[in-house]
């Protein structure tokens, strides 16, 4: 029987990529320029913390539905078909830089841009995914084989997010291996055991209940910014974005209780799953597309921090232009990708197919 769809799962995606699109909106505006200093600045700083959930949410969801990734052959399929999206929008960024931004770029740098992640500016996390999806059928046989699953995700947490969570709250430990801090870079190992444990354990309390839990996880990450960096600005800005950004313990907890009513919400009615769902299935190429997108929004444009009414005005004017332009983009990306994934499937089965007849 084929599984029911969880389109809260699907609203969830499309709230992480709405958040990319503010995160990127924020990076752009002059927030990170700003001294913590005043209420306006508080409530901003409340926002910047939930922006900054984006890649969590997608990582998790990841973890949510990898148990029935397998070693086989629709394995590297699967990848294949994300790859051919990336190459796609590679190659726009990169004519996008020779014909708008009018930068040198040779034939042989544009080669080598599209293989290091460097052609598309937001291409990190098309590297840092491809080397997880890899590994899942892996890290399932870890949790898998692991009799006390809070065990594995507590030793995780313990090794990414509370080092990271320290490094925020008592700056003076930077440089100082305090707690292990060598295993920041396997936080979206912990994401996807999280949304492994989810998708088996249902966060047993209500949804009500989740949300307070979030909103006192961004209270407290902010007043803790207010009080120890008052008069300064963001520290991701001094000790590495992602660092004390996607994966301290406070974001963990904020893009866990997301995931979670996600998962518990339902949506009956018909025009607002299909709305959902479009824009869920190309989610991927919308936040690697709205790099060519923001280049070409914010260039036109000085944005900069002038009072909290301003500042929400111009986020929902220029995040909508992004969102919608992006979206459109990566509607028509994904049925060209969709078209030769298919094709090359074809193709891959029938020579398995005439290779399995002929060892016989």
């Amino acid at each position: 029987m084929k599984e029911k769809r969880l389109v809260g799962l699907d609203l969830v995606r499309v709230i992480a990529v709405v958040l990319v699109f503010s995160l990127h909106f924020m990076l752009r505006s002059g927030y990170y320029n700003t001294a913590y200093y005043g209420i306006g600045m508080f409530f901003l700083t409340i926002f910047n913390w939930l922006t900054l959930t984006c890649i969590g949410l997608f990582m998790i969801l990841t973890g949510f539905f990898g148990k029935k990734i397998k070693l086989d052959r629709n394995y590297f399929l699967r990848l294949l078909k994300i790859i051919i999206s990336y190459l796609i929008i590679s190659i726009l960024c990169v004519c996008f830089r020779l014909f708008y931004l009018n930068e040198d770029v040779s034939f042989a740098q544009a080669i080598l841009s599209i293989l290091d992640f460097s052609a598309d500016g937001y291409a990190w996390y098309v590297e840092m995914y491809i080397g997880l999806y890899l590994l899942i059928p892996f890290l399932n046989l870890v949790y898998d084989k692991t009799k006390n699953k809070k065990y594995l995700i507590i030793i995780f947490l313990f090794l990414t997010a509370i080092p990271s969570a320290l490094r925020l709250v008592i700056p003076e430990w930077v440089g100082h291996d305090i707690l292990p801090n060598r295993w920041l870079t396997l936080y979206p190992m912990t994401y996807y055991f999280i949304g492994r444990y989810l998708h088996e354990n249902p966060l047993k309390i209500s949804n009500k209940k989740k949300f307070g839990i979030m909103a006192i996880s961004l209270f407290v990450e902010s007043i803790l910014c207010f009080t120890i960096y008052h008069g300064k600005t963001y520290p991701g800005v001094w000790f590495g974005f992602n660092d004390v950004g996607h994966l301290n313990i406070f974001t963990v907890i904020i893009a866990t209780m997301i995931v979670s009513v996600g998962a518990s919400l339902k949506i009956n009615k018909l025009v607002w799953q299909k709305i959902i769902c479009s824009i869920s299935s190309v989610t991927f190429e919308m936040y690697l597309i709205s790099w060519m997108v923001d280049n070409f929004i914010y260039e036109t444009v000085l944005l900069s921090f002038d009072g909290v009414l301003n500042y929400f005005i111009n986020y929902f004017v220029y995040v909508g232009l992004v969102f919608i332009i992006s979206y459109i983009i990566a509607l028509i990306i994904n049925k060209i990708s969709s078209f030769i994934w298919l094709k090359l499937k074809k193709v891959s089965n029938d020579f398995f197919i005439n290779f399995e007849k002929c060892m016989r």
